[in-house]
């Protein structure tokens, strides 16, 4: 699977999703009848970080982690809320898999399997945990470069109780701005 595709969605021209779907991740740039661009979109096609995504995140206002087609619009501040949440999915995974190199792989057959099956159980599951660490890995760096400004802004802004205004929101979990306001007394 590839890591990700960009593709430019024109109303002269017929969008093609089947070729989009062997990436890990589609990002495509809309453009209005008189080719202005109009917004941007972004397809999570891997099934390891749609998995992920559902267990993480969950639910989240206007966006579906629990459907087949998971598809956002940009900013794409939902994955940023939950970066945190989402490095550490990848850190334990990366943890996990290095003790589960180290000790190998536990001795006894399982279900009658013979030896040779066993070990090629063994190894297409950890052919799968590393494609899932890898793509994990990959959205992260996706999130981190994506709001690559905003992290810099928060890191530098925030210590001092300063946001720009632009930005008043976006470092902010949806959750956390309507519970102070829900909270606040009018």
């Amino acid at each position: 699977m590839s890591k990700t595709k960009t593709s430019q969605n024109r109303p002269d021209q017929p969008f093609q999703t089947d070729r989009t779907t062997d990436h890990i991740l589609c990002e495509t740039r809309h453009f209005n009848a008189q080719g202005d661009f109009t917004h941007r979109t972004l397809n999570i096609n891997s099934a390891h970080l749609k998995v992920a995504l559902r267990r993480i995140i969950g639910e989240y206002p206007g966006v579906a982690f629990r459907t087949e087609n998971v598809r956002l619009q940009a900013p794409y501040r939902c994955l940023f809320h939950y970066l945190e949440e989402l490095r550490g999915e990848l850190e334990g995974r990366r943890g996990r898999r290095k003790v589960g190199g180290e000790m190998g792989v536990a001795a006894g057959k399982v279900g009658g399997m013979s030896d040779g099956e066993e070990e090629r159980k063994g190894e297409k599951a950890q052919e799968l945990e590393s494609e899932s660490i890898e793509h994990l890995a990959f959205l992260v760096e996706f999130i981190e470069e994506e709001f690559k400004d905003v992290i810099f802004e928060t890191r530098n802004y925030l210590p001092e109780g300063l946001i720009p205004y632009e930005r008043y929101d976006t470092p902010f979990h949806t959750s956390l701005l309507y519970q102070r306001h829900a909270s606040t007394k009018r």
